[in-house]
């Protein structure tokens, strides 16, 4: 979309660095909103403002010059190249997971330690969620990057969250030592729930992608199609008892939905404020799990 000459001559009435924030923000609301948070970050401190509204301009993510993201009830996520910002609608599926999934884990009277296993974790902003709301779980995050493993030990430390464990590992190609051990606090060596949001953008979206993220942020977590859909099937699928992976396309959730025996599992979509299908989510109809999805169906 082009910037007309309009909104930029409106933009610089009401601010001399507004028309900067507009190819990233592409609105005159986005703009202002963002360049308040800039402002707030480098006050009193005018010339690194100004370079930091030139990265703006330039495609920088927010989150790598603000070098946080608000998540989850009360969580800082420190951000960092290399490693993937969190996004709304993870804050949200997470929402969605810790007030419908699990808001009735006393009521239901599950009688066990619940152990999650957040694959492709990433910063660790949704095992920091998960852990914040469910303090008694075991929750384990799983990622084959050192930054990504590094940035979320880091931010378990900012946010109090110490107890949560982050582990190098190959998720598509899994030894048995990393199963093990996801297992090991399980008395019925099966995880209760694997969460994850891995790479799932079409590479022939790439054309179509904002500047900041073609530029800034790694490939490596953001670009995927069926793979990692399959692995959970193929692999994944036998030691856990739930699951929930957010999705970009219905073809990752129709693989699923398509592989996973109906007589032993439930499968069910996921959509978020927008009405858009965003996740894939189910659990086995007669694991003492099942219980929590009640609220679900």
């Amino acid at each position: 979309m082009r910037i007309s000459y309009r909104m930029i001559q409106k933009a610089r009435l009401i601010n001399p660095l507004l028309p900067y924030m507009l190819p990233q923000c592409r609105n005159l609301q986005d703009a202002k909103q963002e360049l308040i948070w800039l402002e707030k970050h480098f006050k009193n401190q005018n010339i690194q403002l100004a370079k930091a509204v030139i990265e703006r301009f330039k495609g920088k993510p927010l989150q790598y010059i603000l070098k946080n993201q608000p998540f989850g009830e009360d969580l800082t996520i420190n951000c960092r190249p290399n490693v993937l910002i969190p996004r709304w609608e993870t804050d949200e599926f997470c929402h969605f997971i810790n007030t419908k999934i699990f808001q009735n884990y006393q009521s239901q009277d599950i009688n066990k330690k619940i152990n999650i296993v957040d694959l492709c974790s990433g910063s660790g902003c949704i095992s920091l969620s998960i852990k914040e709301s469910n303090t008694m779980f075991n929750v384990f995050g799983v990622d084959i990057s050192d930054s990504c493993i590094n940035l979320a030990n880091e931010n378990k430390k900012i946010n109090s969250l110490e107890d949560v464990e982050f582990i190098k590992g190959d998720i598509l190609n899994p030894d048995l030592k990393l199963l093990n051990k996801l297992i090991a606090s399980s008395a019925e060596k099966k995880i209760d729930m694997i969460i994850s949001n891995p790479p799932y953008i079409l590479h022939s979206f790439l054309p179509y992608l904002n500047t900041s993220v073609k530029k800034y942020e790694p490939s490596l977590a953001l670009f995927g199609n069926l793979e990692f859909y399959e692995n959970f099937v193929k692999i994944w699928s036998k030691y856990c008892d739930s699951f929930f992976y957010e999705l970009g396309e219905i073809e990752q959730f129709e693989y699923i939905n398509s592989n996973l025996d109906p007589k032993v599992w439930a499968v069910l979509k996921w959509s978020d404020s927008n009405d858009k299908i965003r996740g894939v989510y189910g659990y086995r109809k007669h694991s003492q799990i099942a219980k929590m999805f009640d609220t679900c169906k």
